[in-house]
């Protein structure tokens, strides 16, 4: 019996230390992948949608251009518009656009960036060259899922959205969420003593 008792106890110190590491030296980085960890604190446009988010990350990378060449590539993104430059194979039924697609340069507020067929995010921040605020919820997701479903629009093309929108006619906990690009110009860093 001491044999089991000493194994159970190493098996759950190795949790608890494995579980210690991950909150206190990896979630704060991958909560903040891409940006100082200052900067994931810093208000967001969208911050005001969610009273009391459950979680929240911020990731940034930084491109070689400034906000107003990154704009266009941002305000067309969506399914069956210009795709969105990942998986797209998986996602977009082929790839993601290589140019600019002047039919796809509008988004306005209360418009949807799809996400699959029939459904997506409803933009709620649109600032051209700084900002654009995607939001949704459980409520958005059944509405749109049951308007997919009577117009017939519901069928998902690719693996990827077969997968994710299998979670539409599941029971779920209410949730919210919102996603905010923002482009801010690079700042120039500061030089290294030495």
């Amino acid at each position: 019996m001491r044999p089991i008792r000493t194994l159970l106890s190493v098996v759950l110190s190795a949790a608890l230390a494995a579980g210690i590491t991950y909150v206190v030296a990896i979630r704060p980085r991958v909560k903040a992948w891409g940006v100082d960890p200052r900067e994931a604190d810093l208000p967001m446009p969208g911050d005001d949608l969610i009273a009391d988010p459950s979680a929240t990350e911020t990731r940034g990378i930084a491109i070689a251009a400034p906000p107003a060449t990154v704009w266009p590539w941002l305000i067309q993104m969506g399914y069956e518009r210009a795709g969105w430059y990942s998986y797209d194979a998986m996602d977009n039924k082929g790839r993601s656009a290589q140019t600019i697609l002047p039919e796809h340069q509008h988004l306005a507020v209360g418009e949807v960036m799809p996400t699959h067929p029939g459904g997506g995010f409803r933009v709620e921040g649109v600032e051209p060259e700084r900002a654009l605020v995607l939001y949704t919820d459980t409520a958005l997701v059944r509405e749109q899922a049951e308007a997919a479903q009577i117009e017939g629009r519901a069928e998902l093309p690719t693996p990827g959205l077969k997968a994710s929108g299998a979670m539409t006619g599941a029971s779920f906990p209410d949730f919210a969420a919102s996603w905010a690009f923002l482009l801010e110009p690079s700042r120039p860093r500061a030089a290294r003593p030495g």
